[in-house]
């Protein structure tokens, strides 16, 4: 999985469950297709959809206020 899929993905995801509720933050985790589950942690990426892109900072910002908010992508490949 390429880095813009996981980005893609990520904020499909980001926009289907801000519909639905009010969040502080969200993280995604991505597997490679052959990968044994449960593992040590995800096996192709992870993502954080945070204030700042920073997963500690979810406590800044009230819960539904996403101006501060950037998507971090680790790629594992």
């Amino acid at each position: 999985m390429s880095e813009d899929e996981m980005r893609n993905m990520a904020m499909d995801l980001v926009t289907i469950i801000t519909c639905n509720q009010s969040v502080n933050a969200l993280a995604f985790a991505f597997y490679l297709p052959d990968s044994e589950l449960p593992g040590w942690g995800p096996t192709a990426g992870r993502a954080e959809w945070a204030p700042y892109g920073e997963w500690v900072r979810a406590d800044n910002v009230r819960a539904g206020d996403y101006s501060r908010h950037q998507l971090r992508i680790w790629n594992y490949k």
